[in-house]
């Protein structure tokens, strides 16, 4: 190879190189960006629907998202925000995090959507300085009141309805569960059961101020765990069991599992006996009528926690 031609080949590799430099570009670095809510300060919001990732307001549990939050910033630094068991608002600093992250009611949000009509937020599950993503799948919507009322028309009450996904979900997790023995979700309207004598009475267990307060129960969710108290007079013995059954969408009940400790070797026979309680006393003089989600029976399981008396 010649001079020139030495040349002339390191004069294109220098033209490529050129060239490629000019397509590369550096990766931008992220830069994250403070959520404002300046242009909604003094908006009165209202949640109209609490939702999961695919849009519905129901887990195949049979729990129900519901929403409850009223606010509005009086500045960006705080919120109010209404508590329904005190029915007052109250002002709760808003703090920052990064990726239009905020925390405020004790609750840590990502920033979805801010305008003078509505907001959405994300609802993070964070332990400590970690996010749990597959835990983060909660969204709030809320609308402002005058949007509600001056532009869709309606009122807040009929924009929380549950909508025609959800009930669709509802009837086909019904069908399948009715058609599937042993399996169930939690009903929104529990279980009834009716005495249809006056030696057997049937208390639904409420949940009170000190489970609450120890139990970490929310009264709002007890319907998933619905507990009944059963007291049977003038029983062949004195007794006192508790088991879970299964109440099928027709009414039917099922024994379920025993819920206190058996030793092994008395499991079958106090089983046993259980069964016979259930079949000997409580098919015989309850009306049982099943729960129902959106209006739709389905199979549900209950606690029963069945008292006899003798005489």
């Amino acid at each position: 190879m010649n001079i020139t031609q030495a040349r002339t080949g390191l004069l294109y590799i220098t033209i490529a190189l050129i060239t490629l430099s000019g397509c590369y570009e550096k990766p931008k670095k992220k830069v994250d960006v403070k959520p404002s809510f300046k242009k909604v300060w003094g908006i009165k919001y209202t949640e109209i629907k609490r939702w999961l990732a695919n849009g519905l307001t129901f887990d195949k549990g049979g729990y129900q998202l519901e929403p409850e939050w009223f606010m509005s910033f009086p500045s960006d630094d705080s919120a109010n925000i209404y508590s329904p068991e005190r029915k007052v608002f109250y002002n709760f600093p808003v703090t920052y995090d990064h990726d239009s992250i905020v925390n405020m009611a004790r609750s840590w949000l990502r920033v979805k959507k801010v305008t003078k009509d509505s907001l959405v937020f994300q609802i993070l599950k964070v332990e400590g300085t970690t996010i749990y993503l597959e835990d983060s799948k909660v969204y709030m919507t809320l609308y402002a009141d005058d949007y509600i009322k001056n532009v869709l028309k309606t009122d807040a009450k009929t924009l929380m309805r549950p909508s025609k996904a959800d009930t669709a979900f509802i009837r086909a997790r019904s069908e399948f569960v009715n058609t599937h023995p042993d399996t169930a979700f939690a009903a929104r309207e529990p279980v009834q059961f009716i005495s249809k004598s006056p030696n057997i009475t049937v208390e639904k267990v409420e949940v009170h101020a000190e489970a609450i307060r120890y139990d970490h129960v929310d009264p709002e969710d007890a319907y998933m765990y619905p507990e009944y108290n059963v007291t049977i007079k003038k029983a062949y013995s004195d007794f006192n069991y508790t088991f879970a059954a299964f109440v099928d969408g027709s009414g039917g009940l099922h024994f379920d599992k025993p819920l206190v400790a058996i030793m092994p070797d008395y499991y079958e026979q106090k089983v046993k006996v259980m069964k016979g309680i259930m079949d000997g006393y409580l098919k015989l003089y309850l009306t049982t009528l099943p729960g129902t989600t959106l209006g739709i029976p389905h199979t549900s399981r209950v606690t029963l926690r069945v008292k006899g008396i003798k005489g």
